[in-house]
């Protein structure tokens, strides 16, 4: 694929599709974690997740699997929604 078909392609990416999701998620992910648990000690004992793994979602290192995700999605939902989806 040539550099301007490229930049074509990513230049569509937008949150509404899987890639642009993909791509956006991590730190929709930790502006959530930072605004609803504050802390990696907080989002460790939320999730039973290991400290660094905490740190590491939070810093945008790496995302969690999908079981955490729609575990949290049930937990808060108005607040999962505000970050995940209207976070335009």
């Amino acid at each position: 694929m040539s550099l301007s078909r490229v930049l074509e392609t990513s230049s569509a990416i937008t949150a509404d599709t899987p890639r642009g999701f993909k791509a956006m998620f991590k730190a929709r992910w930790a502006a959530y974690l930072h605004e609803n648990y504050g802390s990696a000690e907080r989002v460790a004992v939320a999730f039973d997740v290991r400290y660094q793994t905490a740190v590491n979602w939070m810093d945008e290192v790496n995302r969690p699997s999908g079981d955490i995700v729609a575990l949290e999605s049930t937990r808060n939902p108005e607040g999962f929604f505000k970050h995940m989806v209207a976070a335009e």
